[in-house]
């Protein structure tokens, strides 16, 4: 069964009406291969926080949520639900073992056709990450 779409070109002067030129006709058919992008396919995005340096570390994301705290040798994987045509962003923190305060490390920004890994590393007095490996 096939459905005809009918599109209108048309053309307007600021105190005229649109005037119709032509109409295209497209078939729209249930046979038609119209396949859906990756990203559609998928049912969630994964966000997993390692942290392998020195000190403790955790994320807060774009809506204020943010990931348990992630001890040193420890890992934490969050899920999103299915969000199109977006990137997830993650703001990356360390606690300093010492006196107890956070310290931002870094940003991590990744798409919803892929998950994201992070790992941060180094030391309070020298912290780094690495991502998406």
């Amino acid at each position: 069964m096939a459905v005809a779409v009918a599109l209108a070109g048309c053309s307007a002067v600021s105190s005229q009406a649109p005037e119709t030129r032509e109409a295209i006709t497209t078939d729209v058919s249930p046979s038609s291969s119209v396949a859906p992008s990756p990203a559609a396919l998928r049912e969630q995005t994964t966000f997993t926080l390692c942290a392998e340096g020195s000190y403790a570390s955790y994320a807060v994301f774009r809506d204020r949520s943010k990931t348990k705290t992630v001890k040193p040798g420890s890992c934490e994987t969050t899920t999103f639900p299915p969000e199109h045509d977006t990137t997830h962003r993650a703001d990356l923190y360390g606690i300093d073992p010492t006196s107890g305060r956070a310290f931002l490390i870094g940003t991590d920004w990744w798409g919803i056709d892929y998950d994201a890994k992070v790992r941060t590393t180094g030391t309070a007095m020298k912290p780094d990450w690495f991502g998406h490996d």
